[in-house]
């Protein structure tokens, strides 16, 4: 909580956007909402609300065994929050005070989060480390975590090679780019995916740029603005958004039909990834 006794964490209403460009051009966009949650508030929320839980079904529920590269291993808060600091220190060696994590909360019990992503802040409450986590269909899971340097209200872009199999129309090559402008009331994150290995080179000098100016074979694109958490507004999204968790599953599946219809070529599912985590030290510029 703030020094006003206000809470930091919130709820953001946005929507997303979804741009393939490689082999065939096809685009769909829909309207979202997500939790920003600062993990030592998230208990306390749940006793200020009537309609939202830690560990139990709820209208709104917060399950920590949802998060975490060990799938199903954190009973509680205090351990999602204990397992991020843990993952920072041990592939940085830096020591995180305040962990966020923007995700989709369950909703009526259920939860499917393509992608969550944990901000992770010194002890001067600087953000530092970021960790994009990943989830496919296929109940598996990869963190993508990076280094960070602020500059102003914009996160320096990162760079990385993928290594989860996400949608069964593109292999597990080349790589992502992810870009965040983080102002005060609102969010915009994008991921650039370029999927041939040889288009993609994320350890190159300036490989942001480079990578940027290459043809993308799919943007993800999420602009959100900031709300207060409140009983209120997690009625008024859920009217407004209802089922919003059962429809981001719904979504998946019906543009992959779309695009099996305008026969895109599918792809067998590879093997799992060896590691749960990708750690990348340096900040690209961009």
């Amino acid at each position: 909580m703030t020094d006003a006794g206000e809470f930091r964490s919130a709820l953001m209403e946005g929507r997303v956007w979804h741009s393939r460009e490689l082999p065939r051009k096809h685009k769909f966009e829909y309207r979202i909402f997500y939790g920003l949650f600062d993990l030592d508030e998230v208990d306390a929320l749940a006793k200020k609300s009537a309609v939202f839980a830690v560990s139990r079904f709820n209208l709104f529920s917060f399950y920590p065994a949802d998060y975490g590269h060990v799938p199903g291993s954190c009973k509680s808060v205090a351990e999602l929050k204990t397992s991020i600091q843990k993952l920072i220190l041990d592939r940085f060696k830096k020591f995180v005070e305040r962990v966020e994590l923007l995700t989709m909360p369950r909703v009526l019990g259920y939860a499917f989060n393509p992608i969550s992503v944990f901000y992770c802040y010194d002890d001067d409450d600087v953000l530092t480390h970021l960790v994009y986590e990943v989830n496919n269909t296929f109940g598996e899971r990869i963190d993508y975590a990076f280094a960070v340097s602020p500059r102003g209200e914009r996160i320096g872009a990162h760079c990385c090679e993928k290594s989860l199999h996400v949608s069964p129309f593109f292999d597990v090559s080349g790589g992502y780019r992810f870009q965040q402008d983080f102002r005060e009331n609102t969010l915009q994150l994008t991921i650039d995916y370029v999927s041939a290995a040889s288009e993609f080179r994320p350890t190159s000098s300036n490989s942001a740029q480079k990578n940027s100016q290459r043809r993308k074979s799919f943007v993800a694109s999420m602009h959100l603005k900031k709300k207060k958490f409140s009983t209120e507004n997690l009625l008024s999204l859920g009217l407004r958004i209802p089922l919003l968790t059962l429809k981001v599953t719904a979504a998946i599946h019906w543009q992959a039909l779309l695009l099996w219809i305008k026969k895109h070529r599918v792809i067998s599912k590879p093997a799992p990834p060896q590691t749960a985590v990708i750690a990348v030290e340096k900040t690209s510029e961009g």
